[in-house]
C-alpha cells in the first residue's frame, strides 16, 4: 500500500516524521496468513494467499518482499517491525543488511502488478468501525447491568 506517499510532502512541511508499522500488513504478507480477526476482505486475502504461493514459487517469499518493500522509501526513516522467533528476527536483519536479489527486486513489482494492482485492498476504516461497535454493544451490556444492580438496591 502506497496511499500514504501522497502526503509525505506535507508531513514533512509540518516537521512530522513518519514512522512505517506492519510492514507484513498485520499477518497478510506472509506464509502463514492473517489472524481471524484480521480486516482484510477475503478477495484481499485471497490476493495475499496467492501473492505468497507466487513468491514462494519464484523461490523467495513474500515477507521477504513485503519487508525489502515497506524499507525502501528513504522519505520514511523508520519502520516497526514484530517477529515471533529468533530465526524470523535473523532473516528480517538478513533482508534489511543485505537486501534481495536482483530477480527478487524484479518479483516486488510482478507481484504487485499481478495481485495488488487495483485498489480494493485498503481496509482502512473496517477495523475501527467494528472495534466501536463492539465497544458500543459492550458499554450498553454494562449500563443495563449497573440499572439492574440499582434497581435491586433501590
Amino acid at each position: 500500500d502506497t496511499e500514504l506517499l501522497s502526503y509525505l510532502p506535507w508531513f514533512a512541511e509540518q516537521g512530522v516524521a513518519v514512522i512505517n508499522a506492519s510492514p507484513f500488513a498485520m499477518g497478510l504478507l506472509t506464509d502463514a496468513g492473517p489472524p481471524k480477526w484480521h480486516s482484510a476482505s477475503e478477495v484481499t486475502r485471497e490476493a495475499a494467499r496467492n501473492a505468497a504461493e507466487f513468491a514462494r514459487s519464484e523461490g523467495s517469499s513474500i515477507t521477504r518482499l513485503a519487508l525489502q518493500f515497506s524499507t525502501s522509501e528513504p522519505r520514511v526513516p523508520c519502520t516497526l517491525v514484530g517477529c515471533e522467533t529468533k530465526d524470523q528476527l535473523l532473516e528480517n536483519l538478513k533482508v534489511i543488511n543485505e537486501g534481495l536479489t536482483q530477480e527478487e527486486t524484479i518479483l516486488i513489482s510482478t507481484v504487485r502488478e499481478k495481485f495488488f494492482a487495483d485498489s480494493h485492498h485498503s481496509w482502512e476504516g473496517v477495523g475501527e468501525e467494528k472495534f466501536w461497535t463492539k465497544v458500543k454493544n459492550e458499554m450498553e451490556k454494562a449500563t443495563s447491568v449497573y440499572w439492574k444492580m440499582q434497581n435491586a438496591t433501590a
